[in-house]
């Protein structure tokens, strides 16, 4: 929200203050309102997701009642957005806009997808292969040196062909396959493998991430391309955070079905381990078992990786085919 609320503004377009309102008005003009009941709505989503299934069942009351509530309230926030028109807090005319709007769509599930991946490989190292906390960040540095090196590289190809919707096909199909391969990744893993699948997930998420904010510099007049850019901002923040939630919720209740299966160990206190030292917490003869239990949960975390990724895939196949304009080809 704060995102919108300071980018979002002519102030920040680098019109003039507005001087001929109070206050009062200016206040109002912020779209605190939308804000309030957005957030809302997100947190009855994020405790739904919290909940289900591991604190409380999913027919629980307070479960359903929280997506009821997430339902109503997006349901109002969207009604609010069409009414107010250009002084929404997300304009329908920019969000309506098929590039923008599938931009946005993208990136929300692409964000979610590489942030499940970020919170649960660190859990396949330590948990399933064992090893301490340093050394599984080590283990970690492919996947994200990839994408900073991924992200560089086709910046400046882009900026030099001009087109840059091919790339997103490209990265999300490299993606999506690389986190097809992370699902099935297993204590007996070999490192040629892991380092590998890490790189296809890490080079598909560094090649595609950026393209959303191409293409709004495309397709919005120059006017509206803040607003379209903290829009695919606002996207990621929001998919990453959603993303994790979902992926967090079926790793919980994937561990804790294996769990329940073996016998003689205290669930909570594996749990409450977060993976790391399981040795201290359960017995020789147990710890197998526990490691292929969180093995088990982190696969099922992949697989919603798999999952979002595919879904932008096919968003991104949807996006208007344009291209940046040189500089050359801008003054003519």
């Amino acid at each position: 929200m704060a995102l919108i609320i300071c980018f979002y503004y002519p102030i920040s377009l680098g019109e003039a203050p507005d001087s001929d309102h109070t206050l009062k008005e200016k206040i109002l003009g912020l779209g605190l309102k939308s804000a309030v009941i957005l957030a809302g709505a997100l947190v009855c989503l994020f405790l739904a997701l919290q909940w289900g299934g591991t604190k409380h069942p999913w027919s629980d009351s307070r479960v359903w009642g929280c997506l009821v509530g997430f339902g109503l309230l997006l349901t109002l926030f969207v009604y609010i957005q069409i009414r107010q028109g250009e002084a929404a807090l997300i304009r329908p005319r920019i969000i309506s806009q098929r590039s923008v709007f599938l931009g946005c769509l993208f990136s929300a599930l692409y964000q979610g997808a590489m942030t499940t991946q970020s919170y649960h490989l660190p859990f396949y190292f330590q948990a399933v292969k064992g090893v301490d906390p340093q050394s599984s960040g080590v283990d970690i540095l492919p996947h994200g040196v990839t994408v900073t090196i991924a992200t560089l590289i086709t910046g400046s190809i882009i900026t030099w062909l001009g087109y840059y919707v091919p790339f997103m096909w490209a990265g999300s199909a490299i993606f999506t396959v690389g986190a097809g391969l992370l699902y099935t990744i297993s204590q007996n893993t070999p490192l040629a493998r892991w380092f590998g699948y890490e790189v296809l997930a890490g080079a598909g998420f560094g090649i595609a991430i950026q393209i959303p904010i191409f293409a709004v510099q495309v397709v919005l007049v120059a006017g509206d391309i803040p607003l379209g850019t903290v829009l695919i901002i606002l996207s990621q923040a929001l998919g990453g955070s959603v993303g994790l939630s979902i992926s967090q919720n079926v790793f919980q209740n994937s561990l804790r079905q294996r769990l329940n299966t073996i016998a003689d160990i205290d669930i909570q206190a594996v749990i409450a381990a977060g993976g790391t030292d399981l040795e201290h917490v359960v017995s020789a003869d147990s710890l197998a078992h526990v490691r292929d239990a969180f093995r088990y949960g982190i696969s099922n975390a992949f697989l919603v990786s798999t999952a979002l990724g595919g879904v932008a895939f096919l968003a991104s196949i949807g996006m208007e085919r344009k291209k940046i304009k040189s500089k050359k080809e801008g003054g003519e």
